[in-house]
């Protein structure tokens, strides 16, 4: 997980792990013996709602602390640097996963996202585009 999320942990980044245990990792992924599961990679995005049933995302800590951006604002934002497949793929994920926040109930909503214990709560979500 990158940007908001941290950053994701790599064997090379475990300073507690032994050389006999990367031979160990290198021979069982050769023989095929490794239990695994395979990671599609997306765009990381981080979700919040207000009451008004507003929804903001995050890509970052700036963001999270203004309390994120729109849909329209993050691809204008990428429109605006010259990165077009970024913002079709953050505009239409956007958007989607707004639709469905949008189409919560009170209930749901109030469960999720205004929670008085958790005053910021954020959903972190990957996005994967079809054309991408």
């Amino acid at each position: 997980m990158g940007g908001l999320a941290g950053h994701m942990s790599h064997l090379y980044g475990d300073n507690g792990l032994k050389f006999s245990e990367l031979i160990s990792i290198v021979k069982r992924v050769a023989s095929g013996d490794l239990v695994y599961n395979e990671k599609a990679d997306g765009q990381n995005i981080h979700v919040t709602m207000d009451t008004n049933r507003n929804v903001y995302f995050a890509r970052n800590k700036t963001d999270y602390n203004m309390m994120g951006r729109s849909a329209d604002r993050i691809q204008s934002d990428y429109e605006g640097k010259g990165f077009q497949t970024q913002a079709e793929i953050f505009g239409d994920g956007c958007r989607a996963i707004e639709s469905v926040l949008k189409s919560l109930s009170e209930e749901k909503m109030n469960l999720v996202f205004n929670d008085p214990r958790m005053p910021k709560a954020y959903i972190n979500c990957e996005i994967i585009h079809i054309n991408h």
